[in-house]
């Protein structure tokens, strides 16, 4: 069997590191059953896309602005999710954010953002699921934190 040339084995590795960008992400509070998240990086135009919604509803009325940034933060979460992974080992079950509904007694029309919001016991948890779904993502704490203030 021949080796492989060196753009082969670039080609190989990038295969292999896109693989490697799905992460399994604690859902805080959640321990039995546990409860994570499974995400992918979050591109930057989404990330752009998401940073304008809460720019604009930032321009509203104050009682709203904090309600907006959370929404901004639960909508980033939910632009990066795979499949929700409930249990642990052999008890692991995969399912999909919408199968998610009915158990967490939200609307069965709820988007993404109102299921992660759900899940989030506190707001908190919400912002720090953001947190770690930018920074897997390759932004840091910097430009996380600019984007958000309107930098």
């Amino acid at each position: 069997m021949a080796s492989l040339s060196p753009l082969d084995q670039l080609k190989a590795r990038r295969e292999e590191l896109l693989a490697e960008q799905i992460f399994d992400i604690p859902v805080p509070r959640w321990l039995n059953p546990t409860l994570q998240l499974q995400i992918k990086p979050v591109d930057h135009s989404t990330f752009r896309r998401i940073i304008g919604i809460q720019e604009r509803a930032a321009k509203g009325p104050k009682q709203q602005v904090g309600e907006s940034e959370l929404n901004a933060n639960a909508a980033m979460v939910g632009a990066a999710l795979v499949k929700v992974l409930i249990g642990d080992g052999d008890e692991r079950a995969e399912v999909d954010w919408q199968d998610m509904i009915p158990s967490l007694g939200i609307s069965e029309t709820s988007s993404v953002t109102e299921v992660v919001r759900a899940i989030c016991l506190r707001d908190g948890d919400v912002l720090t699921l953001a947190s770690t779904v930018l920074k897997l993502s390759g932004y840091s704490t910097e430009s996380i934190d600019e984007a958000f203030a309107g930098e």
